[in-house]
């Protein structure tokens, strides 16, 4: 059991030691790393990263020349540069989860400047623990908000909850270490369970979260080449490809149960027009607001896609020609909530409507089918819907 406790029992400069190495280890590698990638935000993200880890290792370096150096180098300054280090790490936090937006980096440079100007204002004959809950209650004050945002955003995957646990632990420790170093006379080098214990956790944030933020950051670049080659770049709607590979199976289900789905053939009226008239930047507009109309009035089991140019295509699940229509209804009256320009411009789509049991018919049959009433809506005068008849 003592061999147990004597991981725990570390001399804590020598962990402050440890603290200054793995830093810079650490800021070494994602430095490195940075030159790898292409994209410019993420070689931000990154550098941001590398620097939070090298301000930490020189931070940590003066604190541990603490009694060779002056004391307001190695306090004072050496805290101050802790916290800006601690500081980018949380921006980093805030940009993994895309909640780094003007509110959020104010509250965290306010955290900052206040807590560092209030750090050196500290007297100097002030006893060693008051420095040691101030520099606790800061680094908490840093961390408890990305921290909570790990934990619980939306956009948190396991991984990065997972990580965000970490910090939990190592925020449970800050709390304790100043309510510790309230009841006993605790220094920077102070050997004792909770002191140690931040240390380690610490060390273990380097070891884990360094190469676990490298982890996300691939994750997030993997998810991004997913977007972008399962969606389509203007409408941000699934694009064909996508919209064929899924349609196939669900065509193939519906075939086995024998039950019946509809296809939606869309097409945006005298298009065009739209972009001869307004230019192709407002036809582009005027594409995303259809896409964006489509994605609101769309249902889980539901397909859609932007098939080509200002065509359109949606599967309704199990939905027969009655659901469809009412479907449509939907969309048209979607379509009208919003205008596109200030002289309140609309448009019209055409629809071709097919629904069956796709029995012996392919994907590719029943687009055809589609697109056969889609013109023939259009024949019929436009701003309207076709149901397909064999």
């Amino acid at each position: 059991m003592n061999g147990l406790l004597g991981l725990v029992e570390l001399d804590s400069k020598d962990l402050i030691g440890i603290l200054v190495w793995s830093n810079f280890a650490l800021s070494l590698l994602v430095f490195g790393y940075r030159f790898t990638r292409n994209e410019l935000n993420e070689k931000n993200m990154i550098t941001l990263y590398a620097h939070s880890r090298l301000y930490q290792g020189i931070a940590w370096l003066l604190l541990f020349l603490r009694g060779d150096i002056p004391i307001f180098v190695s306090r004072d300054i050496g805290n101050v540069i802790l916290f800006t280090g601690f500081y980018l790490e949380a921006l980093v936090m805030l940009i993994m989860v895309k909640y780094l937006n003007k509110l959020s980096l104010r509250i965290e440079s306010l955290i900052l400047i206040i807590s560092s100007i209030g750090f050196i204002l500290i007297s100097a004959d002030a006893k060693d623990q008051i420095f040691v809950i101030a520099s606790s209650v800061i680094i908490f004050s840093i961390f408890i908000f990305p921290t909570v945002l790990y934990m619980f955003s939306k956009s948190s995957s396991r991984f990065k909850r997972y990580i965000g646990l970490l910090y939990v632990i190592f925020c449970s420790v800050m709390v304790l270490r100043g309510i510790d170093a309230h009841f006993e006379n605790m220094s920077l080098f102070t050997v004792n369970y909770i002191q140690n214990f931040s240390y380690i956790t610490l060390v273990l944030l380097v070891v884990v979260s360094g190469p676990g933020f490298l982890l996300l950051a691939k994750e997030e670049s993997d998810k991004a080449l997913v977007e972008l080659a399962t969606h389509d770049v203007l409408t941000r709607i699934p694009n064909r490809r996508y919209f064929m590979d899924r349609a196939v199976g669900l065509l193939e289900n519906h075939r086995r149960h024998k039950h019946v789905l509809s296809m939606l053939f869309i097409d945006i009226d005298y298009f065009k027009k739209v972009n001869d008239t307004y230019g192709h930047q407002f036809g582009d507009k005027v594409l995303i607001h259809l896409g964006n109309a489509l994605t609101t009035t769309m249902r889980m089991n539901d397909l859609y896609c932007r098939y080509g140019g200002e065509e359109f295509i949606v599967v309704l699940s199990e939905t027969k020609v009655d659901g469809a229509e009412a479907y449509i209804q939907r969309l048209t009256e979607e379509i009208k909530k919003t205008s596109l320009l200030k002289e309140r411009f609309e448009y019209t789509i055409s629809i071709g409507l097919v629904s069956l049991i796709p029995e012996k018919h392919s994907l590719e049959e029943v687009i055809k089918k589609s697109d056969e009433a889609m013109y023939q809506a259009k024949m019929n005068g436009r701003n309207q819907h076709f149901i397909y008849k064999e």
